[in-house]
């Protein structure tokens, strides 16, 4: 229990041991999911505010999304307390 959650929070930390910034960090989930992210530190973001690179992956997320009728969502990670 828990596993997924302490795996975001691990990888969060190293992205900011090496340097980055968690406003640097972003995924897509379906609309389910969002609250669990939220509670992880991510906020809800417009698809034009997400970088060029995800392009592809956005695309093919919509695709995927639409089959399983759901709603695809993009979220960018906030600055928690000593972070970046």
């Amino acid at each position: 229990r828990g596993v997924g959650s302490e795996l975001v929070r691990r990888l969060c930390a190293r992205h900011v041991q090496r340097g980055g910034a968690r406003r640097d960090l972003y995924l897509i989930t379906l609309e389910p999911t969002c609250g669990w992210y939220e509670g992880l530190g991510f906020s809800r973001v417009e698809r034009q505010d997400l970088p060029p690179q995800m392009g592809l992956e956005v695309a093919a997320g919509e695709a995927v999304s639409w089959v399983l009728g759901n709603r695809l969502v993009c979220m960018r990670g906030t600055g928690g307390a000593g972070e970046k």
